[in-house]
This record gives structure tokens, sequence and C-alpha cells, in this order.
């Protein structure tokens, strides 16, 4: 496994381990980091929402000698020893880059972060603050709240559950649209070439969609326009609405009371 492949898969087991780790010790080193990394697998390892990995000191270095180019973390050697030290940008960057995410993250790794930011927030701030503005300050502030993260979470559920409704609803107008051109006698393909532009789909600019049905096997072209276009708009569309909005109200009950009110 890569050094972006762990960072890329558990970016949130990471970035947390890195701020446990500068947090606690000035100058520590990989082991610290692995330490950590296991520390964190621990608590969470009762979701089973992730593959068990392990890390190695020469992965960590590759990944910390990224962050001093970003000027995060400063690389320090002491003999043979390689030792690593937190900046304060750096600690603002793993903070920052744990509440903003722009995709949803798994639930269980929400409810990790909201509980490491409301336990420790205040001695992060206290750590921080002789190195920050106020402006700074107050922004992280805003971030360390325990609602930040799972209002941010929400903000994304309601983005892919309104993607999922209009999705469903351009499912059901093509396969009325399909079956008005079958019952007139029209044939499929040069039907589908005549297509009017709101039943387009996200690739038409690499393949339009008459070409995409058209290249598929006989078999399968006849599939999808008896019962593919359908099943996909229940199956796959439709149960994947019904899982955001069981998240988003799983999220909602994980807001304080105070954020409810206001």
């Amino acid at each position: 496994m890569s050094h972006r492949d762990f960072e890329q898969n558990y970016p949130v087991i990471v970035r947390l381990a890195l701020l446990i780790s500068g947090l606690s010790i000035d100058r520590f080193r990989g082991k610290d980091i692995i330490f950590n990394v296991d520390l964190i697998k621990s608590l969470m390892s009762g979701s089973n929402h992730f593959k068990q990995f392990e890390l190695q000191a020469t992965q960590i270095h590759r990944m910390m000698g990224k962050y001093r180019k970003q000027g995060w973390v400063e690389i320090i050697t002491i003999g043979s020893g390689k030792y690593y030290k937190l900046k304060p940008d750096g600690v603002i960057g793993f903070l920052e880059s744990l509440v903003d995410f722009d995709y949803v993250i798994p639930l269980t790794e929400t409810v990790m972060i909201q509980w490491f930011l409301k336990t420790y927030s205040g001695p992060i701030m206290v750590r921080i603050k002789p190195y920050t503005t106020a402006a700074v300050q107050k922004r992280l502030e805003q971030k360390l709240e325990e609602d930040y993260i799972v209002k941010s979470q929400l903000v994304l559920l309601e983005a892919g559950a309104h993607e999922m409704t209009r999705r469903i609803s351009q499912s059901q107008e093509l396969q009325d649209y399909i079956k008005a051109q079958v019952q007139a006698g029209k044939e499929l393909i040069p039907s589908l070439k005549a297509l009017p532009t709101e039943y387009s789909y996200r690739l038409t600019h690499q393949k339009r969609f008459w070409q995409w049905l058209s290249e598929l096997p006989e078999d399968v072209q006849k599939m999808e326009v008896e019962r593919g276009f359908n099943e996909r708009e229940k199956l796959l569309y439709g149960n994947t609405l019904k899982a955001i909005l069981h998240l988003k109200t799983f999220y909602t009950a994980l807001l304080p009371e105070s954020s409810l009110e206001s």
C-alpha cells in the first residue's frame, strides 16, 4: 500500500493521528503516529467499516515530507532518528481538513470527529492561540463546534437527496417518452437521436445517450428498454434516496438541542 493509498482511503484516521501526535508531543516520531493510528483504529473497530491496514515508518516519513513542503510540518534529524513537529499552520490545516469535506464521509467517522472536537477543542485552542490572529481563532472556534461537522454533512446529504430526486423524475420522463415512441410504432434508436435536451444525462459530452444504447448487445439493449431503466430508477436511485433520507434523520439527531432550536 502506498502512502497515497492510506491517506486517501483513511483521511480521518490519519489526520486525527497526526493531530493527537503533534499536540501531545512536541517532537514526535513515526512510531508515535503509528501508535495513534492504531489507537483510533481500536476505538473505531466496532464499526467494521474500514479494511484493516498497517503502516511502516518509511510510509510515514514520505507523508511527512509532503506536509513539510506545505509548511505544516518540521522534520528534525537527531543522529539517525527522524522527529516531526507540527507547525501552527499544520494544526490549523489538519483541523480544517477534518471538518471541511466536500463529500459524505462514513457515519462512524462523523461520530468520531464530533466526539474528538467536543472533547479536545478547548485544549487545542489553548495550544494554538499564541500563534494565531483573532480572526483565525474565531474561524476555528466556529469549525470546532460539535455541530459544525454534522451540519456540513447534512448540507451534502441534502444536495444528494435533491440530485436523486431529480434523477428519479428524469428517469420516469425518459421511460414515458420511450413508451410513447414505441406505441407510436417508431424505431427506438432514431427516436432516441431526436431525444429532447431535457433528457440528456451527465456524460452527453462523452457519448450521446442513443450512442451508448445502440452499442449495447441486442439482448442487453432489449433488457434496458423493457426493465433496465425502471430497475435503475427503483433499485439504484430510489434506494439511494431512502438511504440518504435515513442518514439525514440520524445526523439531525446528532445535533445538540441548542442547534435545533436556533
